[in-house]
């Protein structure tokens, strides 16, 4: 339909504007929320840190900021794009893997079944302590990914300047990387069926909104495409082993 075409072509023409004015807002907007929910939760220090979760959540928020912030920055002042997004899915997909961290807020709203943890009160203390290190690896990786892009850093799917810095001389997309094992120390922090569903569904989107960007890239740069072939998708390839390894 006529109508449905202009809309779709009205959106991409809006994807520059978009990301660089209002997504740089919305995560600015994202990083003063998470400062506030921060500083109530260091106003409400428990006697024991590990009781209900209160450290994971603490190291969780506190990662949610310093992410947040150098997204937002960085969406403000990055380079304007060789060529932007050429379809409307080049556009929702990394909108839907953007605010998909929205849905790790549901589960409290969910049935006890599904939100309680699985295991036994005995594992659930060491998995709590082991989701501390995946948590704070993940967001050390994903800042290192960030800054490496510098003023590349983009949400949607665009053929900008490819950056072979930092932790891209040995993974193709070292911030999912991060977000990987941030999601796994989520995992072992609840250990219930909904945010093991979440972090799933979570994933494959990644995964796929990954793919697009490969696409794209190669098809525009032949040093992207030799680097397809030197590096992991999300962790480095083992020398002498030709097989991607996810």
């Amino acid at each position: 339909m006529p109508f449905l075409a202009s809309l779709r072509s009205r959106v991409i023409q809006l994807a520059d504007f978009t990301e660089a004015y209002l997504l740089s807002a919305v995560f600015l907007f994202m990083a003063v929320t998470s400062v506030g929910d921060l500083v109530q939760k260091l106003a409400l220090w428990p006697a024991d840190p590990f009781a209900q979760g209160w450290l994971v959540d603490t190291i969780r928020e506190l990662d949610l900021m310093v992410v947040t912030v150098l997204i937002g920055l960085l969406l403000l002042f990055r380079h304007p794009t060789r060529e932007g997004p050429r379809n409307l899915k080049e556009v929702l997909v990394p909108l839907a893997v953007t605010f998909f961290f929205l849905a790790y807020r549901l589960p409290p709203l969910l049935p006890a079944a599904w939100r309680d943890p699985w295991a036994p009160p005995a594992v659930q203390g060491p998995c709590a302590i082991a989701s501390l290190f995946f948590n704070a690896a993940g967001a050390l990786i994903v800042t290192w990914g960030v800054v490496s892009l510098g003023r590349s850093f983009g949400v949607f799917v665009a053929v900008r300047k490819v950056v072979l810095a930092g932790p891209y001389r040995y993974v193709r997309h070292p911030i999912y990387s991060g977000y990987v094992l941030m999601w796994l120390g989520i995992i072992l922090a609840n250990l219930s069926v909904a945010v093991v569903a979440l972090v799933t569904i979570h994933t494959v989107l990644m995964i796929y909104r990954a793919r697009l960007e490969e696409r794209r890239l190669a098809e525009a740069s032949p040093e992207y495409r030799a680097h397809l072939e030197q590096t992991g998708f999300l962790f480095p390839r083992l020398r002498g082993r030709r097989a991607e390894i996810l």
